[in-house]
């Protein structure tokens, strides 16, 4: 499946289902009265969904009937209509004045609703959400609350020539028709994410218009190209299938995606598993009996996707869609719904609980921030209740133990527990909540089976029942026992590509207190910087049995950045890492620039003890350093860094507010009147004259004073993929610049020189990834870990000293003869091999200043 096919596809995706909403919406106004939108602008991603609903169920029909798995003899076909309507309009047919064609695609996805009506023992039962006919009704011309009727279904009017352009978006790509049966499943990921772009929106008279959206990327989803999720999943199975050589033992394997959208991960490890099976079936020389015209790969497919493989995701659909998958992979007799249900659920994969977590009263439920002050008085009130009675009880008697309860039971009871969490702030509700006096006695109600209930049930409870609807928590447990009622329990393995959504930060994206406040209470991983992938690798981890292999694409930046520290600490205390772990760039996601990487690591068999101080970085997989390069890279790695006290940040932090109030300097312009500095305006040694002023009255933020900008020595930019520097003269500057100090034996003018050499900028574009990808910047912590030349040769920093003195003051820049002199001097400093010198020579070469840094950009106006 080739990048361009599955763009063709996703944008075929959409215009089909514009196709379907205009045609929808016509229908809708020439019927009468009007049941698209009732009332108008009220229901619109309701709307949207059912469109994208009627459109995949289109697509699994059309897989379904490629693989044979075509309804009753007399209920026709997707292809045959599509044929049927194609040879009508070559022959002139009115198709714009009939009717006929939309009725019978709703009655053919009516049948696949009803089992008992399709042929032979392998018919796809659609008994998820997806084939749900109640679930949009307007898609037959029904009302909501509408009864389900008979045969004497009227659909809504579409024209035949809306149809026809429907399934030709569906089954035609460049004039051509698609051969369903020899695309792969994952195309059926491809195509959802395509219709999943889009948004609908109310436009003038009621109409609904569909818009691109930002969906997609705030639930920071990306659809898993093929060849990346075979690499991943091969690289984390690969130790467990040297271990599972006989077939039970790999039957025994339980692997799980937490995340599996519609499954491409699950698919491939399906796969994957199947092979080393019908291997280990040629080993011991028999296979089990199938039955007839079945091959030895197709029943072991069918045998991994029922016995060893496991997923979860919050989109109810997308459950679906990896059912409807897997089910087309393996050609399974049984339809999905009875043997896959179970195993692929919908549910949060963040938010459940622990058998253990019942024992304990969660105080910290009430710890969430809340704008209202009146709401604050209530939390804080609420807590310090609840801190008096955990004092109180903590003395008395442990209550008599119940009698051990069923895995419903116990779901029923994990529900009201993490309910607490989620708890209503209404004043009633808040008031009524359960304190530690009254836990055991609401988790007790709860638990009980509420049809044998004979009294009303505890109101308590209701509002607990709600909430774990709304919220779909998921108990690990006892969502899969096969994986936890066994020795070491856990998974053997979890894959996928989690979610990556960020909470702080330019693209921070908004999160509910509630669910906030839970994951800093319950996820080591999510603090410093925020992010549900970071809460996604811890929560995959703890999930592990000793041994455990997990196997996660991730943004490429957890693998070294600061403020990814924390996930970094949270998973290797379970979890090593694997060594040169693969780094698949910036374009491993068609259309989205994202670095990613895959953590591969195992579960240890006993957590680690932190390590002191800053948790490592992993390791990448270099593929860009030839052996010179790297025993380089390492050797400098290896000397004394620079003091810390050279670097600071003293830069104006420009609030979005404070941007807004920025001059360009076009001529005076009164009260913004004093220059301010910017990363573009700094080149290697020159610092060209401020292109913007300020009224530092007006900003928002901390402007510093004259005195605090003139200890300020050197302007070092940040926006950059290398030190780049120049002498600095007392003006303000924004945040995109970096400050230099003297001191420690080091002038300012000796490292404005050693800064601006190349074999400074080549270790750091080579040791630093976010140099080389994504937005690069220098930062205080790069700048930190230079080397420092090694005692023996300090004495040669009174050279740099001097050629600072001649290049810094002068404020012009670099000749090409002082920078040949520069480099060679630097590479004296670090003791560099002729064949080092000559790699960074190469690196130089084909790495020059942009032109926006060199020297010869022509310098701003004067200032007023």
């Amino acid at each position: 499946m080739t990048a361009a096919f599955s763009k063709d596809l996703r944008e075929q995706a959409v215009r089909a289902l514009r196709e379907l909403l205009d045609g929808l919406q016509a229908a809708d106004r020439a019927r009468g009265p009007r049941r698209l939108a009732e009332p108008p602008g009220e229901r619109p991603q309701e709307i949207y969904a059912g469109l994208v609903a009627a459109l995949m169920r289109m697509v699994l029909l059309l897989y379904a009937e490629g693989r044979g798995l075509t309804p009753a003899p007399g209920a026709g076909s997707l292809a045959a209509l599509h044929a049927e309507l194609r040879r009508d309009r070559r022959d002139g047919a009115p198709l714009e004045q009939r009717h006929a064609a939309w009725p019978r695609v709703v009655a053919l996805l009516r049948v696949l609703s009803r089992p008992a009506r399709l042929a032979g023992p392998r018919a796809l039962d659609p008994t998820g959400a997806l084939f749900d006919l109640d679930a949009f009704p307007f898609l037959e011309g029904r009302r909501r609350g509408d009864p389900t009727p008979g045969d004497d279904l009227e659909p809504p009017p579409l024209t035949d020539a809306c149809v026809l352009r429907v399934l030709d978006a569906l089954h035609l790509r460049q004039g051509e028709p698609l051969r369903y049966e020899d695309l792969d499943v994952e195309h059926i990921g491809s195509l959802y994410e395509g219709l999943t772009s889009a948004v609908l929106e109310v436009g003038a008279g009621g109409a609904l218009r569909l818009q691109p959206g930002e969906q997609r990327r705030r639930a920071g989803s990306y659809y898993t190209p093929r060849a990346l999720a075979r690499e991943v999943v091969a690289r984390a199975l690969a130790p467990l299938l040297a271990r599972a050589r006989a077939p039970d033992d790999l039957l025994a394997l339980r692997v799980c995606d937490p995340a599996m959208g519609s499954g491409a991960f699950l698919v491939e490890a399906c796969r994957q598993l199947a092979d080393a099976l019908t291997d280990a079936w040629r080993r011991a020389g028999a296979a089990p009996a199938g039955p007839p015209g079945d091959d030895e790969l197709t029943r072991a497919r069918r045998l991994v996707a029922a016995r060893c493989l496991h997923g979860v995701d919050l989109d109810p659909l997308a459950v679906d869609l990896a059912r409807a998958s897997l089910w087309l992979l393996a050609a399974a007799p049984e339809p999905p719904a009875a043997y896959l249900a179970r195993r692929l659920r919908c549910g949060d994969s963040l938010l459940g609980a622990a058998f253990n977590d019942l024992d304990t009263y969660p105080a910290a439920a009430w710890r969430r921030e809340a704008a209202d002050p009146a709401l604050r008085a209530r939390l804080r009130a609420l807590r310090r209740r609840c801190d008096v009675e955990a004092a109180a009880s903590a003395s008395a008697p442990a209550p008599a133990p119940a009698p051990a309860p069923g895995a419903d039971e116990l779901r029923r009871a994990l529900d009201a527990w993490i309910a607490l969490w989620f708890w209503p702030a209404a004043d009633d509700l808040l008031a009524a909540a359960p304190t530690p006096a009254s836990l055991n006695a609401y988790v007790r109600a709860a638990a009980a089976d509420p049809a044998a209930v004979a009294d009303p049930l505890d109101p308590r409870v209701h509002v607990a029942l709600r909430i774990a609807g709304e919220r779909r928590f998921l108990h690990w447990q006892i969502a899969f026992p096969e994986a936890f009622d066994r020795p070491d329990p856990g998974f053997d393995a979890l894959l996928g590509n989690p979610p990556w959504v960020a909470y702080v930060g330019r693209a921070a994206q908004p999160i509910e207190p509630e669910v906030w406040n839970f994951l800093v209470r319950r996820s080591p991983a999510f603090h410093g910087f925020r992010s549900l992938h970071g809460a996604f690798v811890h929560r995959a981890a703890s999930l592990l049995r000793p041994g455990g292999r997990l196997g996660l694409v991730v943004p490429t930046s957890i693998s070294d950045l600061e403020g990814y520290e924390p996930v970094r600490r949270a998973h290797d205390a379970l979890c090593a890492a694997d060594p040169d772990l693969p780094d698949f760039g910036a374009d491993a996601f068609e259309g989205v620039f994202l670095p990613c990487m895959a953590l591969l690591s195992t579960r240890r068999g006993a957590p680690a003890p932190p390590p002191e101080g800053v948790a490592p970085s992993w390791p990448l997989a270099r593929t860009d350093l030839d052996p010179v390069a790297s025993g380089l890279l390492a050797r400098l790695s290896s000397h004394p860094v620079l003091p810390p006290s050279l670097f600071g940040e003293r830069g104006f932090q420009t609030t979005a507010a404070d941007a807004r109030l920025l001059h360009r300097i076009d001529g005076p312009a009164p009260p913004h009147l004093r220059p301010i500095r910017e990363g573009t305006d700094i080149g290697e040694f020159i610092a060209r004259p401020p292109r913007h002023l300020l009224d530092p009255a007006a900003v928002k933020g901390r402007f510093r004073t004259d005195d605090e900008w003139r200890t300020v020595r050197l302007l070092i930019r940040q926006t950059a993929r290398f030190p780049i520097a120049a002498l600095a003269d007392g003006l303000p500057f924004r945040n995109s610049i970096l400050a230099g100090f003297a001191g420690d034996g080091w002038s300012e003018l000796a490292l404005l020189c050693y800064l601006n050499a190349s074999p400074i900028r080549w270790f750091h574009h080579a040791r630093n990834r976010d140099a080389r990808q994504g937005m690069p910047q220098v930062k205080i912590a790069h700048l930190r870990a230079l080397p420092a030349p090694a005692p023996a040769r300090a004495a040669l920093i009174e050279h740099l000293d001097a050629m600072g003195r001649a290049l810094g003051p002068a404020n012009a820049g670099i000749a090409c003869a002082d920078r040949v002199g520069l480099d060679e001097l630097v590479a004296d400093l670090l003791d560099l091999t002729g064949e080092e010198r000559r790699c960074v020579a190469a690196w130089r070469d084909n790495n020059p200043l942009p032109r926006s840094e060199s020297a010869s950009r022509p310098p701003a106006p004067p200032l007023p």
